[in-house]
């Protein structure tokens, strides 16, 4: 990866994982990264390690719960003061949960790894506009060939098992990325 210096990414889901090592691949490079996370404690011991491993690395947190669309609004409107953000990273998700709703009536799994990154996105638009070569990029997984999406029944009310909700969230995010 080349200098990054300059650029402002907002990485969802930079707490472990991928989310993590792209946030660290990030700052390493110079990059200006906002860590959207769910919990933000977490999310300061990740800043915090981030900048005593690369003294000057630009590292703040964001808190965003993608389960819900109070705590999305907030975290875009707080986000979107930013001059302009460059790329942003959907990579936050769940896998393997037992069936749950949100306030908004979507299963946890089509919720959390595509709807909240959907509304996230659109909501930060202007902020990415403002971007001379803004760039979204959504993380999927090879089980969103599995998947089947079936827009009337976001709740899962029948039918649920973890693993065809997981795939069906991850064909969410590949049709959204495509």
């Amino acid at each position: 990866m080349t200098d990054q210096q300059g650029r402002t990414f907002v990485v969802t889901g930079a707490t472990s994982g991928l989310g993590l090592v792209t946030a660290r691949e990030l700052a390493a490079r110079g990059a200006r990264v906002l860590l959207a996370v769910r919990d933000a404690a977490r999310g300061d011991e990740v800043a915090s390690s981030l900048r005593s491993a690369y003294p000057g690395a630009d590292v703040e947190v964001r808190q965003v719960d993608l389960l819900n669309l109070r705590s999305i609004r907030r975290a875009a409107e707080e986000i979107g003061e930013e001059e302009a953000v460059d790329i942003l990273i959907n990579n936050a998700g769940i896998s393997m949960v037992e069936h749950s709703v949100t306030e908004q009536g979507a299963e946890r799994h089509l919720a959390a790894n595509h709807l909240g990154h959907f509304a996230l996105t659109a909501l930060l638009e202007p902020a990415l506009r403002r971007s001379p070569a803004p760039r979204v990029v959504t993380v999927t997984s090879y089980m969103h060939e599995k998947g089947e999406l079936d827009l009337e029944h976001v709740a899962w009310r029948r039918r649920y098992t973890p693993m065809a909700a997981y795939s069906a969230s991850k064909l969410a995010n590949a049709v959204f990325g495509a």
